[in-house]
């Protein structure tokens, strides 16, 4: 079974995408981010990342959330186990969630406040996402 960052079970398996800035040994350290996919629900998928979110992994993460989008599709995505949100990690958010909408899906951001609700509140563009504090209250919120 695979936890979300807050320990909850939501995925019978959790499938690694990425390891960008990784050793080879697949233990991350601060500059590494890992990012592991899962479906929830029909047309709702969790992806989680662990790690840094810097100018050297936003492109990795960024094109995995497009690559996941598609009409009627929602995405989670997990900061929560994020340890280090740079300037590049809110500016990739902010570039992505048009176009997801615009193909016509869904982004769902899960923060619990610290490092990333943290960056999105000192610039006042929280109310620019749809963010819930855990997976659960996100799917309570979708109906799922």
């Amino acid at each position: 079974m695979a936890e979300s960052a807050s320990g909850d079970v939501y995925c019978t398996s959790l499938t690694w995408l990425t390891s960008a800035g990784a050793p080879s040994d697949d233990r991350y350290t601060r500059d590494a981010l890992c990012v592991g996919h899962c479906s929830v629900a029909d047309g709702t998928d969790l992806m989680v990342a662990v790690g840094a979110l810097d100018l050297s992994t936003t492109p990795v993460m960024r094109e995995l959330i497009i690559d996941r989008t598609a009409p009627g599709h929602v995405l989670l995505l997990d900061l929560r186990a994020v340890t280090l949100f740079g300037s590049s990690a809110l500016t990739m958010l902010i570039d992505t969630q048009p176009k997801v909408t615009a193909a016509g899906g869904r982004l769902v951001l899960i923060a619990d406040g610290r490092v990333e609700l943290r960056a999105l509140r000192a610039l006042s563009v929280p109310s620019a996402f749809d963010v819930a504090d855990s997976v659960e209250a996100a799917l309570h919120r979708l109906g799922v």
